[in-house]
């Protein structure tokens, strides 16, 4: 992504991914896949992760915040979505450590 460490850090998340979109999502990642991925990030990552800036979120955040994902009808979330969730976000904490 080529960004300067000191300046990410000053970043929320929610300001950082449109970032992470134009320099890796679009260029790595099928329509769908895009699509997807957005999708999870808007309706999972977003709310929890959104006005906190990148160098807040420590483990302990991603971790709680995975023990307690449920769907949106409060019933349990299958495992692949999760796994799913966990791809999207690990894939823009990567790129904000660059």
């Amino acid at each position: 992504m080529g960004t300067v460490q000191g300046r990410i850090e000053k970043i929320s998340f929610k300001d950082f991914v449109p970032q992470w979109k134009k320099g890796y999502a679009n260029q790595h990642m099928g329509d769908n896949t895009r699509r997807n991925v957005m999708g999870y990030v808007d309706s999972y990552l977003m709310p929890e992760f959104g006005v906190v800036r990148l160098d807040q979120i420590r483990p302990l955040h991603l971790v709680t915040f995975f023990a307690g994902l449920i769907r949106k009808d409060e019933k349990l979330m299958a495992t692949n979505t999760k796994l799913n969730i966990y791809k999207a976000a690990k894939s823009i904490f990567d790129a904000a450590a660059v």
